[in-house]
């Protein structure tokens, strides 16, 4: 077995190049999950591309399904027919190293040669031995036909494992830190998703529909709070920093993958892939042992990339604008969302049921799945068309909603928010996202709803010219207003 897997890691050595991921993964055994069966799950995050592309790879020791960048054959997410799947997150907190073979190189060729987490677990001792120039920084999330599943820390040159049998509610959870690396990346994301997830366990609800919607699709504001979609607060128009949220503009896709039941043959391992942000695409199932035409599952990555710059354009920089999740002539986005998958996850366990309980011809499957695909693909075409029909000054908060003058400043400026209550204080965010000042109101200021803010940080030092965004949050929901200091 190990001369096998070292030929085949040899002969798949591909050329690695560094981007930057900053994903949100999880594992949890089958004895959490609804359907008594082990599962991974991953959003993507990815600073470099807008769109990615989902492939059938074949020639190794299994045929496999991956989502690659375009124009690179390295896997960030996939399984194999084998029914070993595997997801990662980048550890931004484990040591660099020289570059040559990366993440998405281990996962490709595990994909290509492992049947098996213990045989994973041989690859990784296999990769240290073999290659010296590595780039190997991240979490890892797996599980094989057996129903084990684990979670690795993966180093340039060591590894860690955490079996889900060990923890508490058989999850585990990771972003950009790992236990091993001491750090604290993505860690707003990391109890978020651990809340969310714990959760639907403990209501015996652990499934693909509700991991997508409750957790792939969660907003939260940049204090990890949750917000909930669509608003719906009459004449505002909430825009919310999401830099801290497990969707946001910079995911790209998502994928959930189910194990087999015992006696199921692992072929049936099942990929549910949204091939863009889950704010803007719906799910669609594929198995790893057929080939597909995978045209138009990856025109759905591009015509989600262009309504993700609707959501986000406003203010940038993670600033998520709700007033597309608000139901505009009888159009509501997350309501369509959620009916389209409700309808189609029913359809599918039919068809499993029967596919796994007798023979069934291949073309026939081939012929459900694609159509599956195909009503992904409609579907965004559809939102496409009702989302950009919404006018962008319907998107723009109103000078009556918070009045700032004068703006642009020079010394001082002065804020005025007569139509919001509750407010008890504000948070200044810079262009990159940073908190530069935080302003606890008096009582005063509480009931003239009025304050000022004279340039300077939390340290009492003057901050430099640029755009700020004036951040006003309640219990229920956080406003963002644009000031410009002009010096």
């Amino acid at each position: 077995m190990l001369n096998k897997l070292k030929t085949v890691l040899t002969l798949l050595l591909i050329i690695s190049a560094s981007f930057a991921y900053t994903c949100t993964i999880g594992v949890s055994s089958a004895d959490v999950t609804e359907r008594e069966v082990p599962m991974v799950w991953k959003i993507r995050d990815v600073t470099s591309y807008s769109t990615n592309n989902i492939s059938f790879f074949e020639g190794g020791r299994y045929s496999y399904i991956g989502v690659t960048n375009p124009g690179d054959d390295r896997i960030w997410m996939g399984a194999n027919e084998a029914g070993f799947a595997i997801v990662n997150s980048f550890s931004a907190d484990l040591t660099e190293g020289n570059g040559n073979f990366n993440n998405g190189n281990l996962i490709r060729n595990a994909l290509a040669a492992v049947s098996s987490v213990d045989e994973f677990e041989q690859y990784i001792s296999l990769v240290h031995d073999i290659f010296s120039d590595l780039e190997l920084r991240g979490n890892f999330a797996v599980f094989d036909a057996q129903g084990t599943s684990k979670m690795f820390e993966i180093s340039n040159s060591n590894f860690w494992v955490y079996d889900t049998d060990d923890v508490e509610n058989n999850t585990i959870i990771r972003t950009n830190f790992s236990i091993n690396g001491g750090g604290t990346s993505g860690m707003e994301r990391y109890f978020r998703a651990n809340t969310i997830v714990n959760n639907l366990i403990l209501e015996d609800d652990l499934t693909s529909q509700n991991i997508i919607n409750e957790m792939l699709r969660d907003i939260a504001d940049i204090n990890g709070t949750e917000v909930e979609l669509p608003y719906s607060f009459g004449d505002l128009t909430p825009i919310v920093n999401t830099s801290n949220s497990i969707c946001r503009d910079r995911s790209i896709s998502a994928i959930i993958i189910e194990g087999v039941p015992p006696g199921v043959n692992p072929k049936f391992t099942t990929l549910w892939i949204a091939m863009g942000n889950p704010l803007t695409s719906v799910l669609f199932p594929v198995f790893p042992f057929m080939n597909y035409d995978f045209t138009l599952a990856n025109e759905i990555s591009s015509a989600s990339s262009n309504l993700v710059s609707l959501f986000w354009n406003q203010a940038n920089n993670g600033y998520l604008n709700t007033s597309y999740f608000v139901q505009n002539n009888g159009f509501s986005l997350l309501e369509s969302i959620e009916n389209h998958e409700e309808d189609l996850f029913e359809d599918f366990y039919d068809y499993y049921e029967d596919w796994t309980e007798e023979e069934t011809d291949i073309n026939e499957i081939a012929w459900v799945l694609n159509r599956f695909i195909a009503d992904a693909n409609e579907f965004t075409e559809n939102i496409s068309i009702e989302l950009t029909s919404i006018s962008d000054t319907e998107a723009v908060l109103e000078d009556d909603t918070i009045i700032s003058y004068p703006n642009p400043f020079k010394n001082t400026i002065n804020i005025n928010y007569s139509r919001i209550d509750n407010i008890k204080q504000v948070n200044i965010y810079n262009l990159k996202g940073q908190s530069v000042k935080s302003i606890k109101l008096t009582q005063n200021q509480i009931n003239d709803k009025t304050f000022t803010w004279d340039g300077r940080d939390n340290n009492d030092k003057p901050v430099s010219s640029g755009l700020y965004f004036t951040v006003l949050k309640n219990d229920r929901f956080s406003l963002s207003h644009k000031i410009l200091l002009i010096k």
